[in-house]
């Protein structure tokens, strides 16, 4: 079985955005670091979330531009949920209650 794929700005645009923005189709959204106090949180922004909230369309390069475009944010959000809930790791989803189908590995500390 092959690893699922994660592409990288930089690959997309053919040059170093100079931050950690990837698009990772395994997770269906952007995933970026983000500094909350100090500490590294990788958050998720889920495709769901980025349609939902911003109006990206279903195409991975649309969450890109969408996530670039709104990206304080959207990493505002981030670092309020990586506060409240104390994670090191943040998904962003369409519905809260949705949540609980995530993979377990994702919402732990």
């Amino acid at each position: 079985m092959s690893r699922p794929r994660i592409t990288f700005l930089s690959e997309l645009w053919g040059h170093d955005m100079g931050t950690n923005i990837r698009l990772s189709t395994a997770l269906h959204g952007v995933a970026f670091d983000l500094d909350v106090d100090g500490s590294t949180v990788l958050a998720v922004a889920s495709a769901g979330y980025l349609e939902r909230q911003y109006g990206a369309q279903e195409e991975p390069t649309s969450w890109l531009r969408t996530y670039l475009s709104r990206q304080a944010d959207i990493d505002g959000d981030a670092r309020a949920v990586a506060r409240e809930r104390g994670r090191r790791i943040v998904v962003l989803i369409e519905d809260e209650a949705q949540e609980d189908t995530m993979p377990a590995a994702l919402l732990r500390h």
